[in-house]
């Protein structure tokens, strides 16, 4: 990911065409899903519209991504794919949402489909069009942050969109850390990296300047470069997400993330930390 941009559509692999392509109709059923929880929704949705609704379900979603040789694996990828868009019946979404889409990208390249050389299109490409698609649920249906710390967390809903778009700012000659203030800087390249596009996204839907919205990103754009916000926010995102208890209760584990228990007495920091 280090200092890599959105790239054109023509770069996208076979597969992740059709994951794509899944996720421009993704819109309209997770809407769907969300209207079964929501009757007042449903009250004013006039009737062809509500015919219209795609019924298929997330099952079928992902086989149509999947080739033959590896639709068995469907059972297990549906479920994360389908945490990933928030909690309908809470009508919220947080990082551990987040956090479930990610471990439906890393079982696929579990599975064999996916490789190391495609991490940058699963960010640039893949990723990026679920942030869109999350963030449509935010304001259309004014999720509620789940498990936000409100001022004092790094992003109301998210995380990992500031770590990847850090990581893709490193050695960039002309864009520092300082320069989130920089509203031109911001809005120039926002279609390009996706720290920056999170940042005019705040911009968007908060009223005041970021440091008076988003202290701690504030407090960020005072390090000096790129690759020490970089290492920071995974330090973070290890601690407060991935190591907190109300997100890591709702993993599922499975024959393709499989759960390797502690050994009795072996605490938690012995462990090898995440890479």
């Amino acid at each position: 990911m280090l200092g890599c941009r959105f790239p054109t559509q023509e770069t996208v692999v076979t597969l992740w065409k059709r994951i794509f392509s899944r996720l421009a109709q993704t819109p309209n059923y997770i809407i769907a899903w969300y209207r079964r929880f929501l009757t007042i929704e449903f009250a004013d949705l006039p009737l062809p519209e509500l015919i219209s609704l795609p019924l298929y379900s997330p099952v079928d979603l992902i086989r149509s991504i999947l080739p033959n040789s590896h639709k068995a694996a469907v059972a297990e990828l549906a479920p994360y794919f389908l945490q990933g868009f928030g909690n309908a019946s809470r009508v919220d979404y947080g990082t551990g949402h987040e956090t479930m889409f990610v471990c439906f990208l890393l079982c696929l390249e579990a599975i064999g489909l996916l490789n190391k050389s495609d991490h940058g299109v699963i960010v640039t490409r893949v990723f990026s069009k679920y942030v869109s698609i999350v963030r449509m649920l935010q304001t259309k249906y004014w999720l509620e942050p789940a498990g936000s710390r409100g001022a004092w967390g790094l992003d109301d809903y998210c995380f990992l969109p500031f770590y990847w778009g850090s990581s893709q700012l490193v050695h960039h000659d002309a864009i520092t850390p300082a320069s989130i203030h920089d509203d031109r800087i911001v809005q120039e390249n926002a279609n390009e990296f996706l720290y920056l596009d999170s940042l005019l996204f705040i911009k968007a839907v908060k009223r005041g300047s970021i440091s008076e919205t988003s202290p701690l990103l504030s407090d960020i754009s005072g390090v000096m470069s790129w690759e020490k916000v970089n290492r920071g926010l995974l330090k973070m995102y290890q601690v407060e997400c991935l190591g907190k208890f109300p997100i890591a209760q709702h993993f599922l584990f499975g024959t393709i993330l499989r759960m390797d228990p502690a050994s009795e007495g072996e605490h938690v920091s012995n462990r090898a930390p995440l890479a």
